[in-house]
């Protein structure tokens, strides 16, 4: 019986520090959270396979630095990706104002097809909230970009952000058509050893230098 085919999608997490990026990452990938982490340096990197009837969607995930000083480092891991998930904190309104700057980076620098998404996280501290709803959802407006406020700590809206997401990546079809066909040599085609399969990046050592 044919194994069905693996799609490849890379979602990288884009933001100012202390935002809450490794906190979403927890949440969706391992389905859980660290409240006592340090802050990432480099980058963090893994997956998650989606079953679908015909095929297998692999979610990659990669969860960047917020540090200035890493900030260049950044084009290395949102290259080729299919969306990018820029995150701010509600309670901090200059971590929008970051935001802003990764979104203007991401449609100068990143794939022209790539999925910008805007999340506003830590809405469980209310009443530190400087923020508002309307305020992130006009600011998402007016780039055209998908907005959810989520919690992680909470966990709330952390599924249904990564649904949304999820739903809106290109399917097989979609991809073979980007790429100019399928067929073999064609990443998306046939099962893949997912272990044993590394990327460019984790070969430049991106996951050695995870700190969760």
């Amino acid at each position: 019986m044919r194994k069905k085919p693996t799609i490849k999608h890379k979602i990288v997490l884009l933001g100012d520090i202390a935002v809450g990026k490794t906190s979403i990452f927890q949440r969706f990938i391992e389905k859980d959270m660290s409240k006592d982490h340090n802050p990432t340096i480099g980058c963090c990197y893994n997956f998650i396979n989606i079953e679908e009837k015909e095929y297998t969607k692999r979610i990659e995930l990669w969860d960047t630095a917020g540090q200035e000083r890493f900030h260049s480092l950044a084009a290395l891991y949102y290259k080729n990706a299919q969306a990018a998930l820029v995150v701010y904190d509600v309670t901090n309104k200059n971590s929008l104002t970051q935001a802003q700057r990764w979104i203007d980076e991401l449609n100068e620098k990143a794939n022209p097809n790539i999925l910008i998404v805007l999340a506003g996280n830590k809405v469980d501290l209310e009443d530190e909230r400087v923020i508002t709803e309307e305020q992130g959802k006009s600011f998402a407006e007016q780039y055209g970009l998908l907005f959810m406020e989520v919690s992680a700590l909470q966990n709330t809206n952390i599924k249904e952000l990564f649904d949304q997401i999820v739903e809106k990546l290109p399917t097989k079809e979609a991809l073979d058509k980007l790429r100019g066909g399928g067929g073999e040599g064609d990443p998306t085609s046939g099962s893949t050893n997912l272990r044993d399969t590394k990327t460019s990046e984790e070969e430049e050592g991106c996951v050695g230098s995870c700190i969760i």
